[in-house]
């Protein structure tokens, strides 16, 4: 099943995110053009 990267981007808050998480975030972001959510900021 393919999640889009807004469902993606949802599914990694509300929880206390890893490096992993944090390194994963930041690549939808930067490569779909989506702001950074508040807590994954650098």
């Amino acid at each position: 099943m393919d999640y889009t990267t807004e469902a993606q981007l949802q599914y990694h808050q509300g929880y206390d995110h890893d490096e992993n998480d944090k390194k994963n975030v930041l690549l939808l972001c930067k490569t779909f053009g989506f702001p950074v959510p508040a807590g994954y900021d650098v």
